[in-house]
């Protein structure tokens, strides 16, 4: 969980089979001034966690085992995809 401005982004992580990257990871994002989830995208997940999730100067960075993804913060779209090396 992350908090950012007025917005906290929080992974859930929920296993379709007994491989943990088979994950279907979804990121919320909610309203810290009254609970609502104001929306939700679907995520990789990473081999046996969840996504790592930062907010860093009004940009939120998703690590997955596929690469970082930024997103904006306030729409949930995906702006950036940085591949993994």
């Amino acid at each position: 969980m992350v908090i950012g401005g007025d917005k906290v982004f929080a992974v859930e992580s929920i296993r379709t089979t007994r491989i943990a990257s088979n994950a279907a990871d979804t990121l919320h994002a909610y309203s810290l001034k009254d609970g609502k989830e104001l929306w939700q995208a679907p995520i990789n997940g990473n081999y046996q966690a969840s996504a790592d999730v930062c907010y860093v100067d009004g940009t939120l960075w998703i690590g997955t085992w596929a690469g970082v993804n930024a997103v904006d913060p306030l729409s949930g779209e995906f702006t950036t995809y940085v591949k993994e090396l």
